[in-house]
């Protein structure tokens, strides 16, 4: 959706989830409502405890009986005797603050959206506290990217289409599985026959990842530099804040650092797997390699025995601490972009 892509280019941590996904559940939702409402809010110290963090659900009026269907609005609270949760209505001038069955909320969330034909959902938003985004997708292109539904021209830049983009590159990867034979019986067999394809299928990404088929590219943000050119900044700035600033700054290049040195961790770790290191841009491709959603991996390998052993390896649990939220938010913009169709460029991304 647009708001959650906008979101996220503007700074936000976004976890955004439909209520149609394979691991979507009632008791899920009410996890996600608990620890949203529970809280501390209202104090100047509030966002140095902890990333505070705001949920916005997107659901169908008709649920409630109220006039139109497909609206947005945070969550304010949860009362858990009851079971209810408090809706902020942004439309206030339709409808106050109400409470809720949290059960028919999620139900509302279910109805399907006739624009995607899938269901609604919700997503948790917060502020990157520890450090910010060192890596983004950007397009090769040196433009914006294209968004165009399927039924549309091709735009005239030249730019492959979203839906173009996950066909090459579920095409790529079948190609590499090409010839190879049905499924050997056996957990061992299996076991060492996923090994074997692992290779390919990553020679397979990395190749799409360094074609024309793949417009976008990651790119590694510098730190900002602490700058005092005429001097008259330090005149009017005192001892103590250029202290703070220059503290602040070093401590984003160490992030930016160890985000570097975690990446360059998992380049190591795909060497071993590849039996050699990727020829060109190391980290850059282990980087593009990571930002495709795993969903994606899935349509690709078609319920091949290679899917179980790279999902093992590229789940967000399996990388190292540092990478697990730069990777998290490179596949949500490569998720944006792969699920928006609609009338333009993405302006935002």
């Amino acid at each position: 959706p647009k708001w959650v892509c906008l979101a996220r280019c503007n700074g936000a941590y976004v976890d955004a989830r439909r209520a149609d996904d394979k691991d979507a559940s009632l008791e899920c939702f009410r996890q996600f409502v608990l620890q949203t409402s529970s809280q501390e809010v209202g104090c100047s110290t509030e966002e140095g405890a902890g990333n505070l963090q705001v949920l916005v659900c997107s659901y169908s009026r008709k649920q409630f009986g109220q006039t139109g269907d497909g609206h947005y609005s945070p969550i304010g609270g949860f009362h858990a005797g009851k079971d209810l949760v408090l809706i902020l209505d942004v439309a206030r001038f339709k409808h106050p603050p109400h409470w809720v069955p949290l059960e028919e909320l999620y139900k509302s969330m279910q109805r399907q959206d006739p624009a995607t034909n899938r269901a609604r959902g919700f997503a948790v938003l917060s502020s990157k506290q520890l450090h910010r985004g060192w890596l983004s997708l950007v397009s090769k292109f040196g433009q914006r990217f294209a968004i165009v539904c399927a039924s549309e021209a091709t735009p005239s830049d030249g730019a492959p289409t979203i839906q173009e983009v996950a066909s090459a590159f579920c095409q790529s990867v079948a190609d590499a599985l090409a010839g190879d034979e049905g499924e050997n019986e056996g957990v061992p067999e299996e076991t060492e026959r996923a090994w074997l394809l692992l290779p390919r299928v990553l020679r397979a990404a990395l190749a799409f990842c360094d074609s024309p088929k793949m417009p976008l590219t990651v790119v590694v943000h510098e730190a900002a530099c602490f700058e005092c050119r005429d001097g008259s900044c330090c005149k009017e700035a005192t001892r103590q804040l250029k202290e703070e600033e220059r503290e602040r700054q070093e401590g984003e290049q160490r992030n930016r650092e160890l985000t570097l040195q975690s990446l360059r961790d998992v380049a190591k770790q795909m060497e071993s797997w590849l039996g050699h290191a990727p020829d060109v841009a190391v980290e850059q491709q282990v980087a593009q390699v990571l930002a495709i959603p795993l969903d994606l991996w899935k349509d690709a390998l078609k319920g091949s025995t290679a899917f179980p052993l790279l999902e093992s390896k590229l789940k967000l649990a399996a990388l190292p601490e540092g990478m697990r939220c730069e990777v998290q938010g490179l596949r949500g913009q490569f998720r944006d972009l792969l699920t928006r169709s609609g009338d333009g460029s993405c302006e935002c991304c």
